[in-house]
């Protein structure tokens, strides 16, 4: 299932080469660098998970299938984290 960002749900912040997102409904905040980064910034023209997981393997010459369960996993926190929902295509 496709997901885009929730936009209405964060503030955002570049920070010495970290981006700190702040759930403006909960005060939580999150700090992305690295992978972490490059899939919220992937995020910005691919919502398709699996996409995001052929782009990253690509990128970082790594088995699919690892590289598949550590998206997901980190999807599923950035959703949970209500920074993330399910959007219709």
């Amino acid at each position: 299932m496709p997901l885009t960002k929730n936009t209405e749900n964060y503030s955002e912040a570049m920070i010495d080469g970290e981006l700190v997102l702040m759930n403006i409904i909960t005060g939580e905040f999150h700090g992305l660098r690295d992978v972490g980064l490059d899939i919220w910034q992937i995020l910005d023209g691919e919502g398709d998970p699996a996409a995001i997981t052929a782009i990253l393997a690509e990128r970082y010459s790594v088995d699919p299938a690892v590289c598949k369960a550590e998206v997901d996993s980190f999807l599923a926190e950035l959703v949970g984290a209500k920074l993330l929902v399910a959007s219709i295509s």
